[in-house]
């Protein structure tokens, strides 16, 4: 599924399921490939993936039900995820 955001920027939205359970979601920001990733979270539920050039390719999140991302700074300081409405998202739960 892709989202098309008011800056004309794609997202794609992998989601990953379980028993008909949400396992996983990743956002892809950007069609490039992931030289490093970093934990944005104590246990490792929400990853961020970088490119070679230190741009956001992309973020996973395990569990993502019991995500809250307003307490990841990424979700605060990044200006790609600024633009995404996350409320467009909820569908996704569902």
């Amino acid at each position: 599924m892709a989202m098309k955001q008011p800056s004309s920027q794609h997202i794609t939205i992998e989601v990953t399921r379980a028993g008909g359970a949400i396992e996983a979601i990743y956002l892809r920001l950007r069609d490039s490939p992931v030289s490093r990733s970093k934990e944005l979270t104590p246990k490792g539920e929400v990853v961020a993936d970088y490119d070679t050039t230190g741009h956001l390719v992309g973020v996973e999140m395990l569990d993502p039900a019991n995500v809250l991302l307003t307490r990841i700074p990424l979700f605060k300081k990044s200006p790609e995820l600024r633009k995404i409405d996350f409320t467009a998202l909820q569908h996704v739960f569902a």
